[in-house]
């Protein structure tokens, strides 16, 4: 088993949090920093907890509605060219080129970056 850290540029172990004996029984991943998997607790309640993490896309709550686990799963496992999925963020925070700072409209497309 690999060393985990905390440290930058070292791998983390993501299910710690979730307590002894949590596995993760599903993972997909559709390129570089772009994954998600379901967490198996075993506690009392015995529950599952689906994690998502995806470079360049910000994970608030109407996004997640879009971008979840199931929707990366079926980008992955029925790849097609014209599967895209579009973020909409209404107020991104950004910085110009003068420092200041202001608030406008992003969207995203989301594709597959990796197919094998």
């Amino acid at each position: 088993m690999p060393r985990t850290d905390n440290f930058l540029g070292q791998l983390t172990d993501e299910i710690q949090e979730y307590g002894l004996g949590s596995y993760i029984s599903e993972f997909v991943s559709d390129g570089p920093k772009n994954y998600s998997f379901n967490v198996f607790i075993l506690n009392r309640e015995r529950k599952n907890v689906t994690v998502c993490k995806v470079k360049g896309i910000t994970l608030n709550y109407k996004n997640s509605k879009i971008v979840n686990f199931e929707s990366m799963r079926d980008m992955v496992c029925n790849p097609c060219a014209e599967m895209t999925l579009s973020v909409h963020n209404d107020r991104k925070i950004v910085r110009t080129s003068t420092y200041e700072v202001i608030s406008k409209p992003e969207n995203k497309i989301r594709r597959v970056n990796y197919i094998r």
